[in-house]
């Protein structure tokens, strides 16, 4: 009901600046001139028609979604979406942003996984765009090989904070494969030279505990826990956390990101 008032309202203002736009130069400029400024700018009109209706075309496509998402009718949206995606092929980055955490939150992994099938055909560009989030069901499945190869695709791919994740992934699939000495490069590399405090923490983590600690290594990763703490103390890591929750590999990786917390920030 709001975003079809809104809708309506925003309708309204575009009618009443079409009127204005119309009636204003009889108004000010009388009916002789008015003519002849509306045969010289007629198209400031027939812009404004376009785009009510534009906006009245795009309400009509999108009618059921908005009425979905409003009344957080969840199951329904999650369907409207399948269909667009899969049956009409009518794919588009946000459509496929909100079916990839409405899946998470249905634990439809093998969805998300047909998706990443899918759209690697279909669209490459917004595949590339999404490949983080694409391989989340391989590390809920702790598939050491794909996870490996999945996420050694992403990172020669995807720049900023979904680098940075999707060279953690990599990392922890090294692992998974017994690939320890790489392993150790990539999250030695990520705790020092990383931008992003979680995947900082999640990497000195990873360190402390899937390889081996003889006093050499321990006296290594106690110096870099204090210069950890140092760069990214405890509300740093806690305001990034907030500002990124909604965030389906932030949700996914939470326990361990909790966990990590209780062990490094003691």
């Amino acid at each position: 009901m709001k975003f079809k008032v809104l809708f309506l309202a925003f309708v309204g203002v575009v009618v009443l600046a079409s009127l204005l736009l119309v009636l204003l130069p009889f108004w000010m400029l009388g009916w002789e001139y008015a003519v002849s400024f509306w045969s010289s700018y007629w198209y400031l009109l027939a812009g404004f028609l376009l785009l009510l209706v534009l906006l009245l075309l795009f309400y009509t496509r999108n009618r059921l979604f908005f009425s979905y998402l409003e009344e957080e009718q969840w199951d329904a949206l999650y369907e409207l979406l399948s269909n667009r995606i899969f049956k009409l092929r009518r794919v588009s980055r946000g459509d496929v942003q909100l079916y990839l955490t409405l899946a998470a939150m249905r634990g439809e992994w093998e969805a998300i996984r047909r998706l990443d099938v899918f759209l690697e055909e279909v669209n490459p560009a917004v595949h590339r765009t999404f490949l983080l989030e694409l391989g989340l069901p391989l590390i809920l499945s702790n598939e050491g090989e794909a996870i490996r190869d999945h996420y050694a695709n992403a990172v020669g791919r995807l720049k900023g904070a979904d680098r940075e994740w999707s060279q953690w992934f990599h990392g922890y699939g090294l692992i998974l494969c017994n690939e320890y000495e790489e392993a150790e490069r990539v999250l030695f590399s990520l705790l020092d030279g990383g931008k992003n405090p979680a995947v900082r923490l999640l990497s000195f983590h990873a360190l402390s505990e899937f390889f081996p600690k003889d006093e050499e290594r321990q006296t290594l990763l106690e110096e870099k826990r204090e210069a950890f703490l140092r760069a990214v103390p405890k509300s740093a890591l806690r305001r990034y956390l907030d500002g990124h929750r909604e965030e389906l590999v932030v949700l996914i990786m939470n326990k361990l990101i909790a966990d990590a917390v209780e062990r490094v920030y003691v």
